[in-house]
């Protein structure tokens, strides 16, 4: 694993998964409203703009390295690829039985949109819109203005904050409000918190105590989920999942990483992030027949135990085909 790549931040990518798993399983909804809120819809939803802002935090710094920048592209890329067309794959099937594909068209509308714009799968959006966002910032960085990439990612977060979680407040202002969300997630989600990853660039040799870092992460995650409450009690927007303050607790969180790099935990450094690729990817795989299991054989609401068999099983899984076979499989991201 490079020198450059901090421990802290590889290892609780892997907590980040599990997160982004509680994202497509509700977990506690089937328990307590108010944990399912603070769990699922406050700790969860920090998870995916974590992700961005850790791809554009690496990616920043390998710009000016070729070897590296390739390198790096390449651990992004070939997984995405592998992964998208096994969904593809599973997606074109059901489509066909139930006719949302009719013709050679409707086909090539579904890959183009998969590959290029939304997955092949509902939770692989990330990766087209990561890559759109990659691209932005190779452009910029070609014409030699790439700094221009941070006030265009705090411009693109309030537009999309604006037009998401306040969107029944400032009514004819919503930009959001005419164009499909899905189609620009690349754009107003990925852009921000990627360009927030190269402001961090930036901070790294400031070196803050914990006892600065740690108080002022509480105090940011405090903010973000009374202002996500508010937003959830007031009806203020069509969603909730990107508020002001959440920008704000993940750049102090990653100061707070930033700082800690732990470099003595490589070993567990590398099995975390490859887990953590490897969970995002699979997850669907395993979680959707066990919710369909409960759910519509037997009628029975266990989100919680969904959530929890399929974290064990992923990592299971995983830990199977690391130990046993390629430690750097493909298949792992």
């Amino acid at each position: 694993m490079s020198d450059k790549r901090n421990c802290s931040i590889d290892i609780f990518r892997l907590c980040a998964a599990f997160l982004v798993v509680a994202i497509h399983t509700s977990p506690f909804s089937d328990l307590n409203d108010e944990l399912y809120f603070l769990f699922t819809d406050v700790m969860a939803r920090t998870a995916v703009p974590f992700f961005f802002c850790t791809t554009g935090y690496y990616f920043s710094k390998r710009l000016n390295e070729k070897k590296e920048f390739h390198s790096y592209f390449k651990s992004l890329f070939i997984p995405y690829c592998i992964w998208s067309g096994i969904y593809a794959i599973f997606n074109i099937v059901l489509k066909l039985f139930d006719h949302s594909i009719a013709s050679f068209t409707d086909l090539l509308k579904f890959l183009f949109e998969g590959f290029f714009l939304l997955g092949t799968n509902e939770h692989l959006w990330f990766y087209p819109a990561m890559f759109i966002a990659l691209l932005v910032m190779i452009i910029l960085y070609k014409a030699r203005i790439l700094k221009l990439f941070i006030p265009l990612g705090i411009a693109l977060f309030i537009i999309m904050v604006m037009s998401t979680a306040y969107s029944e407040i400032l009514g004819d202002l919503v930009l959001l409000k005419y164009v499909k969300y899905e189609y620009v997630r690349s754009l107003c989600v990925a852009i921000p918190y990627m360009a927030l990853g190269y402001i961090l660039t930036y901070l790294d040799k400031v070196k803050l105590k914990n006892t600065i870092t740690i108080p002022l992460t509480a105090i940011c995650f405090t903010v973000y989920y009374f202002e996500k409450n508010f937003v959830r009690s007031n009806n203020t927007g069509r969603s909730s999942v990107n508020v002001f303050s959440l920008y704000l607790f993940i750049a102090v969180f990653m100061l707070f990483l930033i700082n800690n790099p732990k470099p003595n935990l490589k070993k567990y450094a590398s099995f975390s992030r490859r887990a953590s690729g490897f969970i995002y990817f699979v997850h669907p795989i395993i979680s959707s027949p066990i919710g369909f299991l409960f759910g519509e054989i037997y009628g029975l609401h266990f989100e919680t135990l969904t959530f929890f068999i399929t974290c064990i099983l992923s990592v299971g899984i995983f830990y199977f085909i690391y130990r046993k076979h390629n430690k750097k499989s493909l298949f792992f991201g």
